[in-house]
């Protein structure tokens, strides 16, 4: 798998990996929490540092059955970026409600926020919030 590079991400068969800054990457590996996966990681990458995450990060992904169109209303309330430039394969940094996140774009109907597992439920309540809301305005259905 080729790193990516500033604001982007690539999904594998197993293994996701986004950058999040100079020289430093977060890989994804859902279902790998049983198994030693930093170590196999820095086993596979001589020389390169690994601080295992797991357990410290909760993921809440937000799929659309109805198209783009929710997916962006979304993102356009939450996130401060120009969605011209955040198709599918970017990642940013960001901040919702004073919490610092990522958000990644899986697809172009995929959104991904990753975000402290302590802070699990008050995202969950921006997020939900936020649809509910776009919701209300641009009457998509919003199942939480």
């Amino acid at each position: 798998m080729n790193l990516p590079g500033p604001g982007c991400w690539v999904g594998g068969q197993e293994v996701a990996v986004f950058w999040t800054g100079p020289n430093q990457w977060m890989f994804e590996a859902p279902g790998s929490a049983d198994e030693d996966f930093a170590a196999n990681l820095k086993e596979a990458a001589c020389g390169c540092s690994v601080t295992e995450q797991t357990g410290g990060w909760v993921a809440f992904e937000i799929v659309s059955v109805a198209g783009t169109k929710p997916i962006e209303a979304l993102l356009a309330k939450l996130i401060n970026i120009d969605l011209a430039d955040f198709g599918p394969g970017r990642a940013t940094r960001t901040v919702l409600e004073n919490m610092t996140c990522v958000v990644i774009r899986r697809s172009a109907t995929h959104v991904a926020v990753l975000g402290a597992r302590s802070f699990a439920a008050s995202l969950w309540y921006v997020l939900e919030t936020a649809a509910k809301r776009i919701e209300e305005k641009e009457g998509f259905c919003c199942n939480g």
